[in-house]
């Protein structure tokens, strides 16, 4: 596949919201903070319906608080709208480019120009940069400059090592930008081996020979 078949078969995936990414938000989102406080106050009241009915029995629970719990059992399992970010502009790449202190791979740089400002791809979809994609509140730009900057011993996150999309259960893509072709290492949070001076090297496991083999395998997945 080249390259231009590569970011045609991306912008068709992307104009489907349903396959666009493999980890969907919810409608609860509990980095709102009006969620959270919905959780905790729902919390609250289930503890107090439920040591009413260790005592009274069934009757003495109150309906609206079941119709809450149910409310936020569907919101839970209901896959949130979100609204693919515009492409980015070649300014905004470039800041982002000196704020990193490295070049942005071609074919990333691409995506962002040509498709959209991160939000497709494997995982939760590809970290934007400012005004982009963030799942979790932190754009490409702050999620490389929180792995430079982690709780590390005696090793050094790779300065060219690039946090591109978060998988899920712990686990990030990476791009290694300082060889040919960028290929895509992932590595496991949950596999840090913590000792009583901190944590050790992180385990980091070459999944693809380049970042277009990277996208490509996930359009045929």
């Amino acid at each position: 596949m080249t390259e231009d078949e590569l970011l045609e078969a991306l912008r068709l995936r992307a104009s489907e919201p349903a396959s666009r990414v493999d980890e969907h938000s919810t409608v609860l989102d509990l980095e709102e903070p009006g969620d959270l406080s919905r959780l905790l106050n729902l919390s609250h009241q289930l503890q107090e319906n439920l040591d009413r009915l260790a005592v009274d029995g069934p009757e003495s629970v109150d309906p609206a608080v079941i119709a809450m719990a149910e409310g936020l059992v569907e919101d839970m399992n209901s896959p949130a709208a979100r609204e693919l970010p515009g492409p980015a502009d070649a300014t905004t790449l470039d800041a982002a480019e000196a704020e990193l202190g490295l070049r942005l791979p071609a074919l990333l740089r691409a995506i962002y120009l040509e498709i959209a400002n991160g939000g497709i791809g494997p995982g939760t979809g590809l970290l934007g940069v400012t005004g982009g994609w963030t799942p979790h509140g932190s754009t490409l730009v702050e999620e490389y400059h929180h792995s430079v900057e982690g709780p590390w011993d005696d090793w050094k996150w790779p300065s060219k090592l690039l946090p591109v999309a978060d998988l899920g259960d712990g686990v990030s893509a990476c791009v290694d930008t300082s060889r040919a072709g960028c290929p895509v290492l992932e590595w496991d949070a949950g596999d840090l081996d913590w000792d009583a001076e901190g944590p050790q090297a992180p385990d980091l496991v070459e999944v693809a020979p380049t970042l277009a083999a990277w996208l490509g395998a996930w359009l045929e997945s």
